[in-house]
């Protein structure tokens, strides 16, 4: 596989979810906070990886719950 899986899910983000014509600008913005938002998710998932499970287990439940009401 060439390019991870990250590129992979871009470009089905680019495709379906920014529009036609957009300004060649704001598709590199996204795709700037796109990745941005993948390393954070990234950066919080290798931290749980030095917790004990109880912990990470609330705080996956919590990220979960923050998503489910962003979505909203």
């Amino acid at each position: 596989m060439s390019g991870g899986r990250i590129s992979v899910e871009w470009k089905g983000y680019e495709t379906h979810v920014l529009p036609d014509g957009v300004h060649e600008s704001q598709r590199i913005e996204t795709r700037r906070a796109f990745y941005g938002g993948a390393l954070a998710m990234f950066g919080l998932f290798w931290d749980l990886g030095k917790l004990e499970e109880e912990e990470s287990n609330k705080i996956l439940d919590d990220l979960h719950n923050e998503l489910i009401a962003f979505k909203a």
